[in-house]
């Protein structure tokens, strides 16, 4: 593979990967456990796991995920921003059963 071809693949990568935290923290957390900038604070935790040696993963893995997560923080920072409203919303709107 031609490094074109080599770039543009971890370019395709990095985009299909960038901010999936922001995702994975609205997915994983029950509704009572919502906060504002979700992404930007799981991308954070982890990193602070890592450096801190909480984690157990070999050393190459953490490697490759503090990499990712890296790439992923501004982008979750931007995607959390722009559903921010919608973060505000569900904090403080009155509850309802639909929320349960």
């Amino acid at each position: 593979m031609g490094k074109t071809a080599t770039l543009l693949v971890i370019a395709a990568l990095t985009l299909f990967l960038a901010g999936c935290s922001s995702i994975r923290a609205r997915d994983a957390s029950p509704l009572a456990e919502r906060t504002v900038y979700p992404g930007v604070r799981q991308d954070l935790r982890e990193m602070a796991e890592i450096v801190t040696g909480q984690r157990r993963e070999p050393v190459w893995i953490q490697t490759l995920v503090a990499t990712i997560l890296t790439a992923d923080l501004p982008v979750s920072a931007v995607f959390d921003t722009l559903v921010l409203p919608y973060d505000l919303y569900w904090l403080h709107a009155p509850e309802t059963d639909s929320r349960q």
